[in-house]
């Protein structure tokens, strides 16, 4: 059971946390961090849409061999476009933000999680592409 001194302790991050989110600069901050990860996952969703038909498609000329190395290839691509996008849309909010001398450093610590991100997109492109679409929709639907 929780102390009371622990209950207050948490009561006290969360006014502090409220306190720092009230701030205009890390509101603008946080609304450029959301903007950039709308703005990826539109294009990127928009691309696949737009380009993933004619990529596999296009992969049918080639002989069996050459088809499943250019189905892991878009395979691997499709898993790698949003966080790479993300990076490219943070950079643009960045570069808004220095050229309106705005403060930007919560932006760039935001920016660390596509990192993490793109690091966890690629170990499940690779365990696709290792294990297969069947064994791994399993497993990742339970880790998720």
């Amino acid at each position: 059971m929780a102390s009371f001194s622990d209950v207050h302790a948490v009561v006290e991050q969360l006014q502090t946390a409220r306190v720092f989110l009230e701030r205009p600069i890390i509101q603008g901050q946080i609304a450029g961090f959301l903007l950039a990860v709308c703005a990826a996952a539109a294009l990127s969703k928009g691309l696949w849409m737009a380009a993933g038909g004619r990529l596999l498609a296009w992969g049918r000329r080639f002989d069996e061999r050459g088809q499943t190395f250019w189905t892991q290839g878009t395979e691997l691509v499709r898993h790698l476009v949003f966080p790479l996008l993300c990076f490219a849309a943070t950079a643009l909010i960045l570069r808004v933000f220095e050229a309106q001398a705005r403060p930007n450093a919560l932006l760039l610590t935001l920016s660390r999680v596509f990192w993490l991100l793109l690091l966890y997109r690629l170990i499940v492109a690779v365990c696709y592409l290792v294990f297969g679409e069947e064994y791994m929709r399993r497993y990742q639907t339970r880790l998720l």
